[in-house]
């Protein structure tokens, strides 16, 4: 499959949900249903690889000392945001209008507490297979080891720039941007030193955690 191809559909896949369909729910249906079949269909499927060579490939390895660090790094990421939140929710937040937004995307009652749920356990898991395993693996057999961390970190942001441009108002939502590519640059570049996505599951799923605390905090 192509690697462009690879890097974009999820981004296509949001768009269609958030702005074409208007619902939470279905943009998670798309986006899950694709990061979370594509890599395995791709390598067990269409190249036959064996799973225990591919799950090398893909860094899901581990050890006590990735752990240890990934919830470090985990703990720091979360209570920066909630820090950031703090201070400066003022300038960052419309809340009447993420209120609208969430209620016109059907992102609320009780359905919501599942949605919450599976951006804090399980989006860690599907995102990091797939944008630092098999995406950057990969780009990773035609690039170089910087344009690959670029690119899957571009890929990676330009996603959430899709949700990102109705939630903030123009510069914020280009600003905002800035710290998820870094998130991504400092997730790949990790990977590329431990060879493991181990570190970066742990400490994005403490990132998530952190958003859905502000959202309960604030918006809710």
């Amino acid at each position: 499959m192509n690697r462009y191809v690879i890097g974009l559909a999820p981004s296509v896949l949001v768009a269609l949900g958030i702005h074409v369909g208007h619902s939470v729910i279905l943009t998670f249906v798309l986006f899950y249903s694709w990061i979370g079949i594509i890599p395995f269909m791709d390598y067990l499927v269409c190249r036959k690889n064996r799973l225990a060579r591919t799950i090398g490939d893909w860094g899901l390895t581990a050890s006590l000392r990735q752990m240890i660090v990934g919830l470090s790094l985990g703990l720091f990421f979360l209570v920066t945001l909630l820090i950031g939140a703090y201070y400066l929710q003022d300038m960052l937040f419309d809340i009447e209008r993420l209120r609208y937004l969430l209620e016109e995307w059907n992102f609320s009652g009780d359905h919501s507490v599942l949605l919450l749920l599976i951006l804090v356990l399980l989006n860690p898991f599907l995102e990091e297979i797939y944008w630092r395993g098999y995406l950057y693996h990969r780009i990773g057999q035609s690039l170089g080891s910087v344009k690959n961390l670029l690119q899957a970190s571009f890929w990676f942001a330009s996603y959430h720039l899709i949700v990102i441009i109705p939630v903030f108002s123009w510069p914020l939502n280009a600003v905002a941007v800035v710290p998820i590519f870094a998130a991504g640059v400092i997730w790949g570049w990790i990977r590329h030193r431990t060879g493991s996505i181990l570190i970066p599951i742990i400490s994005h799923m403490f990132a998530d955690l952190g958003i859905v605390i502000i959202n309960m905090q604030y918006v809710k």
